[in-house]
């Protein structure tokens, strides 16, 4: 859709908005689906601005565009930061279950 509303702006030398073309959500992604679609929107928000630079009269690429800019990439560091936490959380649960089982193991004198 914003592909069709850049190629509109650019044929009919219109003005596009980056604010009326990508929504950014507040709230941080919990999901990797969540997560992909935010990628998604910031390549949106890279052609937007790539585009402002040869397209001045349709795009702007003004201080709000740069937020939205500013505002995506953050949502996305802490979703990933938030994603490695939960990873590590993992891990440590399986290493901690592993442990358990040797323990057990040793106990009912089983090697293995």
């Amino acid at each position: 859709m914003a592909f069709r509303k850049y190629a509109k702006a650019i044929a009919f030398k219109s003005i596009c908005k980056l604010a009326s073309v990508v929504h950014v959500p507040d709230a941080v992604p919990a999901s990797r689906d969540e997560i992909r679609t935010l990628e998604q929107r910031h390549r949106m928000i890279t052609l937007y601005l790539w585009l402002s630079y040869h397209y001045p009269e349709s795009f702007s690429n003004d201080d709000e565009s740069f937020e939205i800019k500013t505002r995506c990439e953050t949502l996305i560091q802490a979703a990933l930061i938030n994603l490695g936490k939960l990873s590590n959380t993992k891990t440590t649960q399986r290493k901690a279950a592993a442990e358990n089982a040797q323990k057990i193991r040793q106990l009912l004198g089983i090697n293995s």
